[in-house]
């Protein structure tokens, strides 16, 4: 899933502006457009987590005539809302707020990112797979699991952030105003 938005036939467009390529008027379309997008995952996602993973998915390209934006996975599921799921239907390992999250992951990193860390999986009787952290050898305190095996979360609440086109044109002019003077 990706979201886009493309300026087709910049030429067309460029006759309003004397002096500017098409290629030159597109790459400055998708400039604009690519900061504002930006700008509103910053503004409108609340976490910081959200904020840079999808601010930084913010993709620009321009090509002869045209030029996109486009956003990854993440940006677009944020934008679009609904259960998270893996792309390659292996099951989500899903922190839990635990005190051994809080002192082994206090940053709630996912599970392949801690290095440092051994994890091994319990079953329990319901049915739920916990992931829980190794201990070395003579540790005998007890701790609670830090993930939660899931093959998908619950739907989640989608939060628009994605300009439209209008926006994006608007936007253009903006910058075409500050770079004409």
């Amino acid at each position: 899933m990706k979201l886009q938005i493309k300026l087709e036939n910049a030429d067309a467009l460029r006759e309003a502006v004397d002096g500017l390529t098409g290629e030159e008027f597109a790459e400055l379309w998708a400039e604009a457009a690519m900061r504002l997008a930006k700008k509103n995952a910053e503004r409108d996602t609340k976490k910081d987590f959200d904020r840079t993973v999808v601010a930084g998915g913010v993709r620009a390209e321009t090509f002869p005539g045209r030029a996109e934006i486009t956003t990854e996975y993440i940006g677009a599921h944020v934008h679009l809302g609904g259960p998270i799921a893996s792309r390659n239907g292996k099951d989500l390992a899903i922190p839990l707020d635990t005190e051994a999250s809080r002192k082994y992951n206090p940053r709630r990193l996912f599970a392949r990112e801690l290095d440092q860390i051994k994890l091994f999986a319990v079953l329990t009787k319901s049915g739920k797979k916990l992931l829980f952290r190794q201990r070395e050898k003579g540790e005998k305190s007890e701790e609670g699991p830090l993930f939660v095996m899931l093959r998908q979360t619950r739907p989640q609440k989608a939060r628009p952030w994605w300009p439209t086109e209008a926006e994006a044109d608007e936007a253009t002019e903006q910058l075409l105003k500050t770079y004409l003077g």
